[in-house]
């Protein structure tokens, strides 16, 4: 039995909107008080993109797998791992985050700790979007528990690709635009 795969649109709709509520954090742990060049911004969102869909390396048909350098990747998670799987674990989001620290630094003598937020929650909403399913997230806390996750009751659970995708869809992209209109019309000192 082969589990659908999420539309990859309702990831990064969800994605941006949970990596958005950064905006509302107090200043003093606000990333985007980090920001001192506005060149930033189109990283944390080449970030949020691919985190929101990372998960899904695990799936060599998944959107970001059939595009290099992604699909080496893909294909070498895939012969470890079946379909929402290890990459949809809690604990999986902290260890992408933890590969890009390490490799921030030794490369490029960064430290990017305040971008945490921009790897882990879109990461991590990812599967909560598949939580929305039919099919939920087998083993989600992993080693916590072997149950499966699912965010909504029974009867709001849907089919991937399905019309209540479409309105979840839509649901997270409002939620990302007054997201951005927050920061543009609020945070009139940090760089946009």
């Amino acid at each position: 039995l082969r589990v659908r795969i999420m539309v990859y649109k309702t990831h990064l709709s969800l994605g941006f909107a949970a990596a958005g509520l950064t905006v509302f954090l107090p200043e003093a742990v606000n990333p985007f008080y980090y920001i001192d060049n506005p060149m930033w911004f189109p990283i944390i969102m080449c970030i949020v993109f691919v985190s929101s869909l990372a998960p899904d390396f695990d799936e060599p048909e998944s959107y970001l797998s059939k595009r290099a350098p992604w699909s080496i990747v893909s294909r070498i998670l895939s012969t470890f791992t079946t379909h929402r799987g290890v990459t949809h674990y809690f604990i999986a989001s902290f260890v992408w985050f933890l590969i890009f620290l390490v490799l921030a630094y030794v490369i490029f003598n960064q430290n990017i700790l305040w971008l945490a937020p921009f790897f882990i929650l879109p990461y991590m909403s990812h599967s909560l979007g598949d939580g929305f399913t039919k099919g939920g997230v087998p083993r989600f806390m992993y080693p916590f528990s072997k149950k499966t996750f699912w965010a909504l009751p029974k009867p709001l659970r849907f089919y991937t690709g399905s019309f209540p995708e479409l309105i979840w869809f839509l649901i997270f992209t409002t939620i990302f635009v007054f997201e951005v209109l927050y920061l543009v019309t609020k945070k009139a000192n940090i760089y946009i």
